[in-house]
């Protein structure tokens, strides 16, 4: 076997101009392929990082049903030790309670709209999402730790209610027992996150004072958290389901990841990641017949050769296996040079993010922080790395099929 290798190294290096632009070809299209997937991953990443610090988290847990349903009445009680037992979990940076009630509010006695009112422990809110971030609070600041009257809008809704900082907010709604609950909140800040529902109808108050207001004293309708690195998240969601469902499918606790907090998002991801692979996969085809056509006139120049080979006794079958060598070492080389060209460069652009100057306030109005990145996969690339290998060893089948047709005493008589 290692003869025939040496045999098959030796054959591709005979035509050194031809070998070259195989391997150049592979190497670019592997290199094309590794960066428009690692600034992907950056782009997407980026997407997620702020779809979760918008509000959700990484993870929730809250109780069973309430997703679907999303009524106080599973409001659930969360004790100091339940919070203090997920916080001391690893890979969990932050995490902040949350009690979600629907309402009416307005300012005056004309304008009134309906709204989502969340209740937040202020510190752990800041420290969790972007709402106190100067970029998102155009107007006035973010609750106080101690601010159990106030609240931050939308712009969208300080516009339709004609709110402004400092105005009074009234706020109706039904409380966890069945009956009507009131309060009247200060406007302290205008936040804009630049997705449509949020600003025109999230409303922040102090998760006391929501307590207080909803009979819910003690009770959250959700605990959401963050986790250090996105890919940790499985391993922190398996965590939790061993401390508060326990393997129970009737357990009155439930763990959600964002993927299924967010599943617009995740559509989103999956649709980007389907049209990327098959450009990627058209883009892999076309550099396997590259290989092929290198493979094949290789071929068809060594009838001769072939003819002398197989009157000396050497089977075709060894011919065949030595033709796949000679277009694996083609590729083996192409994919080492793109593999390592396109993981340094992603490295490197990972470390250097490029902060775009041209549609930066387009970026912005939507969330978005204005930087093109990328993310170094190792995963990905061994994947796309052994699809390249299956594509050389398919195409290599013709050239090898054409060695084993040869008659030795055909093939000597070929110039």
């Amino acid at each position: 076997m290692r003869s025939y290798a040496k045999l098959a190294w030796r054959n591709i290096w005979r035509n050194t101009r031809r070998t070259v632009l195989t391997i150049l070809a592979v190497a670019f299209g592997i290199l094309l392929i590794v960066v428009m997937r690692g600034m992907q991953c950056g782009s997407l990443a980026g997407m997620i990082a702020t779809a979760v610090r918008r509000s959700p988290g990484h993870i929730q847990v809250h109780a069973n049903g309430y997703w679907e349903k999303k009524t106080l009445k599973y409001a659930f009680p969360i004790a100091d030790a339940d919070t203090a037992a997920i916080a001391a979990l690893p890979h969990v940076t932050h995490l902040s309670p949350k009690l979600v009630a629907d309402a009416l509010v307005g300012v005056g006695t004309e304008n009134t709209t309906g709204a989502q009112v969340v209740g937040v422990i202020p510190s752990r809110e800041q420290a969790m999402t972007v709402f106190a971030e100067r970029r998102v609070m155009e107007e006035g600041a973010f609750l106080a730790n101690n601010d159990t009257t106030g609240a931050v809008i939308g712009r969208t809704m300080a516009k339709n209610l004609k709110a402004k900082v400092g105005d009074e907010l009234m706020l109706f709604t039904q409380a966890r027992d069945g009956s009507m609950a009131a309060a009247l909140l200060t406007v302290r800040g205008i936040f804009h996150i630049g997705e449509p529902e949020m600003d025109g109808y999230m409303v922040i108050a102090h998760l006391a004072m929501m307590q207080n207001v909803l009979a819910a004293q003690g009770r959250a309708t959700a605990v959401a958290m963050t986790v250090d690195d996105v890919r940790n998240v499985e391993r922190v969601v398996t965590l939790l389901k061993q401390r508060f469902v326990g393997g129970n499918p009737n357990s009155e606790w439930e763990v959600m990841s964002f993927e299924e907090l967010l599943p617009a998002l995740m559509q989103t991801v999956s649709f980007k990641n389907a049209s990327s692979a098959v450009l990627f996969l058209l883009l892999l085809v076309v550099i396997a017949f590259g290989i092929l056509n290198t493979i094949l006139m290789s071929v068809l120049e060594r009838f001769h050769e072939f003819g002398m080979m197989m009157a000396l006794g050497m089977r075709t079958r060894a011919i065949a296996g030595m033709v796949f060598l000679e277009g694996l070492f083609l590729s083996f080389v192409g994919l080492a040079i793109g593999n390592i060209a396109g993981y340094a460069v992603n490295s490197w652009w990972q470390s250097h993010p490029i902060r775009l100057k041209m549609g930066r306030e387009l970026y912005e109005s939507y969330g978005f922080d204005p930087v093109l990145t990328a993310v170094p996969d190792l995963n990905q690339q061994f994947g796309w790395s052994v699809v390249m290998l299956g594509l050389t060893l398919l195409v290599a089948m013709w050239p090898a099929w054409t060695a084993m047709r040869f008659r030795p005493v055909e093939a000597i008589r070929q110039v």
